[in-house]
């Protein structure tokens, strides 16, 4: 019989994960593997009372050895705040102009610290769900088809591969809710 161990994390940041973990081992590479698993838009209001579009991206990773995420206090040495693997969470938005997917300047980049995740017993391998949700003001996009490329690195500095989302259609998601 085979049982299950389900956790979920609700971040501040708007970054969501869940996983589970089997008592039968389950083998990934220790170099960690991301990939699209899902994307919804609606209309909303943020904490300032802002009318907003908020994406929910949500990706599948899995780590074999489970060392993903960083804990608050991961500041120092590799994850000092001026290095490169502060965040761990990487994404880039795209914009479909004239037929072609181009980088969108964002003011604030999309790179997060996705929070420590403990593996529990003897088996360290990791599958989980990130969701990341994303507010953008009216007008942020010029198109109404997006993209996102994402990737992480793990508490080792192993980088995923990079992933993507399909086209994405901003008013076919509005148009749901």
């Amino acid at each position: 019989m085979r049982k299950h161990i389900y956790i979920t994390f609700v971040i501040i940041t708007g970054i969501i994960i869940s996983f589970s973990a089997c008592i039968e081992p389950v083998e990934y590479p220790i170099i960690p593997e991301i990939s699209y698993k899902d994307f919804s838009m609606t209309s909303s209001i943020d904490i300032l009372d802002n009318e907003v579009q908020r994406a929910v991206l949500t990706m599948h990773i899995t780590d074999g050895d489970g060392d993903i995420g960083l804990n608050d206090s991961d500041t120092t040495g590799h994850f000092d705040a001026d290095s490169i693997y502060y965040n761990d969470l990487f994404l880039i938005l795209y914009e479909k102009i004239d037929g072609q997917f181009v980088e969108k300047e964002l003011i604030v980049p999309h790179n997060y610290r996705v929070p420590y995740i403990q593996p529990q017993g003897q088996v360290r391998s990791i599958s989980a769900d990130i969701q990341v949700t994303l507010d953008y003001t009216n007008g942020t996009f010029v198109s109404d088809t997006i993209m996102y490329e994402f990737y992480l690195y793990d508490r080792s500095l192993n980088k995923s591969n990079i992933a993507e989302s399909p086209e994405l259609a901003i008013s076919y998601y509005l148009s749901l809710h």
